[in-house]
Formats: C-alpha cells, structure tokens, sequence
C-alpha cells in the first residue's frame, strides 16, 4: 500500500506502510549510488581528456557532490514527510501505538534535520502520552518544545499542563 494513499484515504495496515516507507528509502539510496558511480565516471572522462582541468579536481568534486547529495536529502525528506503524515492520520484514528512505532525515528538529529516544524515529535509525544509511558513522552514534548512554530508552543504548554497536574497532588 502506497504512503500517498493513506494521506487521502483509509489507513493501511502498519506493516504495510511501514515496508512501504522501507521501500521508498531503498530507492533514495540505491538512487544515491547510482549518481555517485555515474559523477564519478563522468568526471574520470572528463579529466582523461583534458589533463589541464586536474587542478580544478576538488571543484568538480564539491559539485559532483553536491549533486548526488542533494536529490538524496529531498528525498529522505519527502520521507519523514510522509512517516509524519501516516503517523498523524493514526493519532487521529485513536491507534496511537502505531503512530508513535511509525513516527519512533523522528527523533534526536533527524528531527532537527527532517521535523523542523517538531510536528512529528509533538505527534509522538502525544501518542506515547495516551500509551501511558510518561516519561518518554516527556523526552520527547521537551525535544518538540524545543522547535519554533505552532507544533513548538503546543509541546511547551502541554509540558506546563502535566507540570500544573503534577504540582496539583
């Protein structure tokens, strides 16, 4: 089942969306080593050509680099974006077991680089909340807490709701 499809539509079954964002990654590496193997052939021709370029080698390099590089990172974005939207669309199903087991390596430097609204660790924090274990919730509304934005502010005044109920009993 298609992670596009459970954005608009009935929700797939974990398994299901989970092998299909495993499937997407695939293909964003593989994609990755094929454009590394191809600017690297591309630029062994080049210089066997026209040995009066080699001083200019560490310039191609940043480039070839950076065009493998970049489609790479749009893609594994693109990801994060798609685990954040499955996950949310199962909080809202009232599943949040899974939405915390799909949104779980939305976490630490990943967050920071493809979450950096923090909707899918506030999402997380939420669900882990409903789960009943507290103090990874915590962890992680602290780590949402910590990102600007609407997603940011909604972690920092749950954070201050369970803090009033905590100072409450």
């Amino acid at each position: 089942m298609s992670a596009d499809r459970a954005t608009s539509g009935t929700l797939p079954d974990v398994r299901a969306a989970q092998s299909e964002l495993g499937r997407r990654y695939l293909r964003a590496v593989l994609s990755l080593l094929i454009r590394i193997v191809a600017l690297a052939l591309l630029e062994a021709i080049v210089f066997a050509q026209f040995p009066g370029l080699s001083p200019l080698r560490w310039l191609a390099d940043m480039v070839a680099g950076v065009l493998a590089l970049w489609p790479f990172f749009l893609s594994v974005g693109r990801l994060y974006g798609h685990r954040i939207a499955l996950g949310t669309r199962f909080s809202e199903a009232g599943r949040p077991a899974e939405a915390a087991r799909l949104l779980a390596p939305v976490d630490g430097w990943r967050a920071r680089f493809f979450d950096p609204t923090g909707e899918g660790l506030y999402r997380r924090g939420m669900a882990l909340d409903e789960m009943g274990e507290t103090s990874e919730a915590v962890r992680v509304l602290e780590q949402a807490a910590g990102t600007a934005g609407p997603w940011g502010e909604k972690a920092r005044a749950r954070l201050s709701e369970r803090d009033g109920k905590r100072a409450e009993i």
